[in-house]
């Protein structure tokens, strides 16, 4: 998509935030946002998260952004958006992006709202473990407020090649978090083989598990079946699903006792 700021700003015309609140801490803030301009520097934050110096491009927008609500972490010093995530509620909307990658129809049809997250983006200068804690207390509030029972969306791994997948992949299914249920694999246009590539050691050493992906596991999220390639993004996503009655007790408490 031709990047074009007047078409954003109009495609953004009519956007409104399904909930409102924050949460407030000595250097940072957590709110929806609910300003045109915001959501400008939300995309510009994704951008150089993303791809870096990677395109000319200055914004990360696509057709999903002005129907989703976007949840912000600000540094209250500088007053800059240092944090964002992309959340879709399926009451609220007809479509999910992660629809694009995986199958996900009999997961859609279960019982309980289903809280899609997705464009998870923290600048470097900001990866710790104060602003992954707010966010999370984020995700429980907007949980609570849009009453989901699932959090599900693609989590990323940085990579497109298949042995870094297929052990991946491998560390998944022998930690007991990956289960193949609901019918969930990568659509056609995302679907790739890395079971049958050779096993010669790549290049590179395996990569580690995200940050946010163990996050999630720690929470008691499950990953469903094969993963899918990103080629626009450079990367592999794995389903990954959150069903809240599921959560480890750790989460359960620090973060969704309103949910209990």
């Amino acid at each position: 998509m031709q990047e074009n700021l007047a078409s954003i700003e109009m495609g953004l015309r009519l956007y409104k935030p399904h909930f409102k609140f924050e949460i407030d801490t000595a250097r940072y803030k957590l709110l929806v946002a609910d300003r045109v301009d915001q959501l400008l520097e939300v995309f510009a934050l994704r951008q150089r998260v993303f791809f870096g110096s990677k395109t000319t491009k200055v914004f990360d927008f696509d057709l999903y952004d002005s129907k989703c609500d976007h949840m912000i972490v600000i540094e209250k010093e500088t007053q800059t958006i240092c944090g964002t995530y992309r959340i879709a509620v399926s009451s609220h909307v007809t479509a999910h992006y992660s629809q694009l990658e995986f199958k996900l129809d009999d997961f859609l049809e279960l019982p309980g709202n289903k809280m899609e997250l997705g464009r998870a983006a923290i600048s470097p200068s900001h990866r710790n473990g104060r602003v992954l804690d707010l966010l999370w207390q984020g995700l429980a509030t907007y949980a609570w407020h849009s009453n989901s029972q699932f959090l599900f969306g693609c989590s990323s791994i940085m990579t497109t090649d298949r042995l870094e997948a297929r052990q991946v992949f491998t560390d998944l299914q022998q930690a007991h978090h990956l289960v193949f249920d609901l019918g969930i694999h990568p659509t056609k246009d995302y679907d790739f083989d890395f079971e049958t590539v050779g096993h010669e050691s790549s290049d590179n050493s395996p990569l580690p598990i995200p940050p946010l992906l163990l996050s999630y596991l720690r929470a008691g999220s499950k990953v469903y079946g094969r993963p899918a390639l990103d080629q626009d993004f450079g990367c592999i996503d794995f389903m990954t699903i959150l069903n809240l009655k599921d959560l480890t007790p750790f989460y359960k408490k620090r973060y969704f006792r309103e949910n209990a």
